[in-house]
């Protein structure tokens, strides 16, 4: 799961993902259908398959901390 920054989306993920596409499914989900992280986590969370990895930088790095502060 690779959680994007703020007004950012799929595209730059795109090396990440191709490199990682052998070993994983790289996901980048949209980040916009809550105002607030709390929102965004339980969202990741039910996206999320039961076991999985997980990386973000600004907004997406904030989301992250939710996420692993909810199901670690």
């Amino acid at each position: 799961m690779l959680l994007s920054g703020h007004l950012c989306d799929a595209r730059i993920w795109a090396r990440q993902g191709d490199a990682l596409g052998d070993i994983a499914d790289p996901m980048v989900p949209i980040l916009d259908a809550h105002d607030l992280v709390a929102g965004i986590a339980a969202d990741v969370l039910l996206w999320a398959p039961p076991r999985f990895a997980l990386a973000g930088f600004s907004l997406g790095g904030f989301v992250a901390i939710e996420v692993i502060l909810r199901a670690p």
